[in-house]
């Protein structure tokens, strides 16, 4: 199908949000389970903050690599039909 949008990068990073949540509810829950000011679920909640800024970054950056850039250079596009919508307006049965 010709001008067929392939929505991968939205839905990874839709993925990754959700990845997010889950690693945000899992730090919750290990920074409760500290007794006496000694946590020992740290390194978990170490790995699992680690992991959501790195899938973060990483998503972040595909979405304005993959899809930003791209919606730019067909705005340009746009434009141009868009202009040529105007100049044909009213159409010549009105004129």
């Amino acid at each position: 199908m010709p001008g067929k949008v392939n929505p991968v990068i939205p839905e990874a990073v839709a993925m990754v949000a959700a990845q997010v949540i889950g690693n945000d509810a899992t730090i919750t829950i290990a920074g409760q389970s500290g007794n006496f000011q000694l946590n020992v679920m740290l390194p978990l909640i170490a790995s699992n903050l680690l992991e959501s800024i790195q899938l973060l970054a990483n998503g972040a950056r595909a979405l304005a690599d993959q899809c930003h850039r791209r919606a730019r250079a067909e705005s340009s596009r746009a434009s141009t039909r868009r202009w040529r919508a105007i100049r044909s307006w009213p159409p010549r049965s009105i004129r």
